[in-house]
């Protein structure tokens, strides 16, 4: 606010503005209006199905779907089987549970009745390894794009703590692998203690 009156975001102007002309930056970086956007189903299918690859990092992070409790009950339900079978159809059920919620949360928005409730389909499931930086940013887009412009949501809480704990586990592979990488130059000493921790 500027003398009392709301500042309108431009190009030239990268002051954020007040209420009425709501701006953030989406998970690319980018200024815009808050508003939905369909994520496209090939994001959703791709975690899903990297959640379900071989891997130490990738059954770290499927638990934080997948959890022990999930397995438990999965047993209970396929007459106690808890395979790979079990563990892919209960993450790809959870991806596309959030896919559609994500679809109505454009929907709400917009009050497009046009537009129709997609599903995952086997074409989506395709294993494209990303960095623990990309998976990060694709799932912090998702889950801002699970809100409506008033802060509605469409997603049960259980589910949405699924994502939120998948989130902080790709956070803690970034943190983690952080001293590893590859840290051309350090500003000042503090900068290099902490690049070179264990």
């Amino acid at each position: 606010m500027e003398n009392g009156r709301p500042v309108q975001w431009s190009e030239s102007n990268d002051k954020l503005p007040s209420y009425d002309g709501i701006v953030c930056n989406n998970y690319k970086g980018e200024k815009r209006k808050m508003s939905v956007m369909v994520i496209n189903p090939e994001t959703y299918g791709r975690i899903a199905k990297m959640l379900v690859s071989p891997g130490r990092v990738y059954e770290d992070l499927s638990r934080a779907v997948y959890t022990y409790r999930d397995q438990l009950i999965s047993r209970g339900q396929f007459g106690g089987k808890d395979d790979e079978d079990t563990k892919m159809r209960f993450i790809v059920s959870w991806m596309e549970r959030v896919y559609v919620a994500n679809q109505m949360a454009f929907i709400y928005n917009y009050r497009d009745e046009e537009q129709n409730i997609s599903f995952l389909e086997e074409s989506h499931l395709k294993f494209q390894p990303m960095s623990m930086k990309a998976l990060y940013d694709e799932l912090e887009g998702i889950e801002y794009n699970l809100y409506t412009g008033a802060g509605r949501m469409f997603l049960s809480e259980e589910d949405m703590n699924r994502l939120q704990n998948l989130k902080a586990l790709a956070a803690k592979e970034i943190i983690r692998g952080a001293p590893k990488m590859n840290i051309p130059e350090c500003r000042d000493e503090a900068d290099l203690v902490f690049h070179n921790m264990d």
